[in-house]
C-alpha cells in the first residue's frame, strides 16, 4: 500500500509572521487565496509461490501476513517458539502451511528452519522477520537482562534471519 499527496494551500488561513513598520515582526493569520490537492494511491500484491518463511508467524503481524499470503497462493512456513499456536495456524492453512519451531536468537535454529523450509517446499524465496517483543516498563524499571533479551530477539534475530535466509534465497532467484 502506498499513497502520495501534494497539498497546495491557498484559500486557507495559516499562522505566520508579518513585518509591521511600528511593531516589527508579529504573529498573524495569513490568508492563502486558493488550495489544491493532488494525489495518487497504489497497492502492489506480491504472490510468492513457494518457500515463504515468517518468523513470529504464530500471532500478530506474522499471523496476518501468513494468512494473507497463503490465501494468495504462497506456500508458508510459520516459524515461532509458540509451538501450539504455530502448529494450529499451519494446520488451518492446509497444504499451503507448515510449522517449524524457531528461537530466532539461535543460529543453529535458523540453519535448521531454513533447511526444513527448503526440504518441505524445494526453495525459499521470501523471509519475513516479524518476531519481536517489547517491554511495557519505564527505563528505570527495566533490568539489563530484559533489555538484552529484547535486543537478542528484535535485532540479533533479524540479523541471523537475513544472514542465513539471503544465502538460501540467492540460490533460487528466478527459480519458480
Amino acid at each position: 500500500n502506498g499513497a502520495a499527496f501534494y497539498y497546495d494551500y491557498r484559500d486557507k488561513q495559516l499562522r505566520g509572521k508579518i513585518a509591521d513598520a511600528i511593531f516589527g515582526i508579529q504573529d498573524a493569520v495569513i490568508n492563502a487565496p486558493k488550495s489544491r490537492i493532488w494525489g495518487l494511491e497504489g497497492e502492489v500484491t506480491i504472490n510468492p509461490v513457494i518457500g515463504l518463511t515468517i518468523t513470529g508467524g504464530a500471532s500478530g503481524l506474522g499471523e496476518g501476513t501468513a494468512r494473507m499470503l497463503a490465501a494468495n497462493g504462497a506456500k508458508v512456513v510459520i516459524a515461532d517458539i509458540a509451538e501450539d499456536k504455530g502448529r494450529a495456524l499451519a494446520k488451518s492453512l492446509g497444504a499451503s502451511g507448515h510449522f517449524v519451531s524457531l528461537d530466532v536468537t539461535s543460529e543453529e535454529n535458523w540453519i535448521a528452519a531454513i533447511q526444513e523450509t527448503v526440504t518441505k517446499f524445494g526453495a525459499i524465496h521470501v523471509l519475513v522477520n516479524s518476531a519481536g517483543i517489547g517491554l511495557s516498563k519505564t527505563v528505570e524499571e527495566i533490568e539489563l537482562a530484559e533489555w538484552r533479551k529484547v535486543h537478542a530477539i528484535d535485532l540479533d534475530g533479524v540479523f541471523l534471519g537475513c544472514k542465513h535466509g539471503v544465502k538460501e534465497i540467492k540460490k533460487h532467484v528466478g527459480v519458480y
